[in-house]
């Protein structure tokens, strides 16, 4: 993907953020929610969560199979359509992932310009070392430094974004269901002003394909202060759908999936057209913690 749709794609992620673009632009049509059944147990939605967020940081070796979907876009201006499924890798013990992406970025510029570009990215991380391969229609960059170390990458691709995503928040049991063939508590996640802030500063580091836009803050500690004349409100319109699927039997998390939309609009001023703008994006993992191999990619 061309370093100027990614600069497009954060900046409007996070101006999104902010509150700073918006507009009615078609958002990601998609139903997340878990098809469930009654549950018979006395633990409440707060005490599941609970467990699965210790579970997810107990974990060894896992795997994790991700599909991200991204939709951008700015009237008269731009749209960007960004989807991708990537397989990572995760060894805690030596600190170790690899994380291996393909996706296909659709941009559209001022409505002259269209383009459409297939991309490969791996991804390695070792301790405090975090490097990255990108292959953008056939043609291989080679290994580079990025920004970030195993804990990012782990925030960002791995079962650290569990935390992330519901941290400080209230969760509801909806009943349980079932995810490759094993029984799991299904749980509806209700988002704080914080957390939904760090599902944005995942989905950055996501689409950045490296660890960068997440820092070393722990979930629960003060981010960066709010711009002054900036005012954030999540309401109905802009909490996400967030739902977490937690094994009956070991309290591991074993799905997570979000849809947020967030759209405003820019008047523009006295006589101005403004700006409509939006970003909407789908996320959608499942966790396996069979023992896995970690161990530096081809060329590394």
């Amino acid at each position: 993907m061309k370093k100027a749709v990614f600069a497009v794609v954060l900046f409007v992620a996070l101006a999104a953020a902010t509150g700073c673009l918006g507009g009615d632009v078609e958002a990601i049509d998609a139903d997340i929610s878990p098809d469930t059944e009654p549950t018979d147990t006395n633990r409440t939605g707060e005490e599941i969560l609970a467990s699965a967020v210790g579970a997810a940081e107990d974990a060894e070796t896992y795997t994790v199979e991700g599909q991200s979907l991204y939709q951008f876009g700015a009237s008269q201006f731009f749209n960007v359509n960004v989807s991708m499924g990537s397989t990572s890798r995760f060894d805690e013990a030596d600190e170790e992932a690899v994380v291996e992406t393909e996706g296909e970025t659709d941009f559209s510029l001022l409505g002259f310009f269209d383009n459409s570009t297939r991309f490969e990215t791996t991804v390695y991380s070792q301790g405090n070392l975090t490097r990255r391969k990108v292959i953008e229609e056939g043609n291989d960059t080679g290994w580079s430094d990025a920004e970030g170390n195993y804990t990012i990458t782990r925030r960002s691709f791995g079962a650290g974004a569990v935390p992330w995503v519901t941290n400080g928040t209230t969760a509801e049991l909806l009943g349980e269901a079932t995810v490759d063939g094993d029984e799991a508590y299904a749980l509806r996640v209700n988002v704080s002003r914080e957390t939904y802030r760090g599902i944005f500063m995942r989905s950055t580091a996501a689409v950045g394909l490296g660890a960068g836009g997440l820092d070393e803050r722990e979930p629960g500690e003060e981010g960066p202060e709010q711009p002054e004349g900036e005012e954030f409100n999540l309401t109905e319109t802009t909490a996400p759908d967030v739902y977490l699927w937690v094994d009956k039997e070991t309290d591991r998390p074993v799905r997570l999936a979000y849809l947020l939309s967030v759209d405003s609009q820019d008047s523009g001023g006295e006589g101005g057209e403004g700006i409509s703008a939006a970003f909407s994006m789908m996320y959608e993992a499942e966790y396996d913690y069979e023992e896995v191999e970690v161990e530096p990619p081809e060329g590394l």
